[in-house]
């Protein structure tokens, strides 16, 4: 589902809009309208969504200035406008399309397939880092990783498959990346995947087996937010805490 927000000062183009999306365009969800720059800001700014359909010209301001005051990084931009003079602008405030009145359907529906595209991409590359080394572009999805560990300067990236890849970046790169729902930092030297852990026994510090039978140390001063976020993210901790 693509959850859109319309702002456009003209009730009747909203209207056109609305029923447009409504008629012609599949798993779409309007999620709110405004009226104007500052109802718009305010909206965005308390409601998710994934596409904007941006008028330019209107009442208190422009689109432009809607966006010089908001994360345009959060979704997908498309304005909507009767006048063709304001693309290039457009596309510098990084617009991914520009649609023209009166509306015309087929470009609409292209621009709403677009958007799922983008989205559906942008959540397959949440699910894994991309990593260059010599040249060489390396895809690894997160739930493949098992462990990592420092070597020298460089990481080494273990896999469940047991292939390990060692790459030029060091161990503090990787966990500043790293989704902190997955991975966490258990010693200088090591970062695991929390669904990869088996067991935890508890003492002074701290060690903990992963199911692969990997026994890691866990350092005195990240004992407890690791137990912590344990607790946080993997439902049956109590069955592989030992104290």
């Amino acid at each position: 589902m693509l959850d859109i927000i319309i702002i456009d000062d003209e009730k009747n183009s909203r209207e056109i809009l609305r029923t447009f999306v409504g008629k012609y365009c599949d798993e779409v969800n309007i999620v709110g309208e405004a009226s104007s720059v500052q109802n718009g800001l305010e909206l965005l700014n308390n409601t998710n969504c994934d596409l904007i359909f941006l008028d330019i010209e209107m009442a208190g301001g422009t689109g432009f200035d809607l966006l010089d005051s908001f994360d345009k990084g959060k979704c997908l931009i498309c304005f909507v406008t009767g006048y063709e003079l304001y693309a290039i602008k457009a596309i510098k405030y990084g617009a991914f399309d520009y649609l023209l009145k009166p509306l015309n359907i087929q470009e609409l529906k292209t621009v709403i397939a677009k958007a799922k595209e983008i989205i559906l991409n942008k959540s397959k590359i949440q699910d894994q880092m991309m990593l260059n080394e010599s040249g060489k572009i390396i895809v690894i999805e997160y739930d493949k990783i098992e462990y990592l560990t420092v070597n020298s300067n460089y990481t080494t990236i273990y896999k469940k498959t047991k292939k390990a890849i060692l790459s030029s970046k060091n161990l503090s790169h990787f966990d500043s990346i790293l989704p902190k729902s997955m991975f966490i930092r258990i010693h200088k030297s090591f970062i695991v995947n929390f669904r990869e852990i088996s067991e935890v026994k508890i003492s002074r510090t701290g060690r903990l087996k992963l199911k692969s039978g990997v026994e890691l140390s866990i350092a005195s001063r990240r004992k407890k937010d690791f137990i912590d976020r344990l607790k946080t993210y993997i439902p049956n901790h109590d069955t592989i805490i030992k104290y």
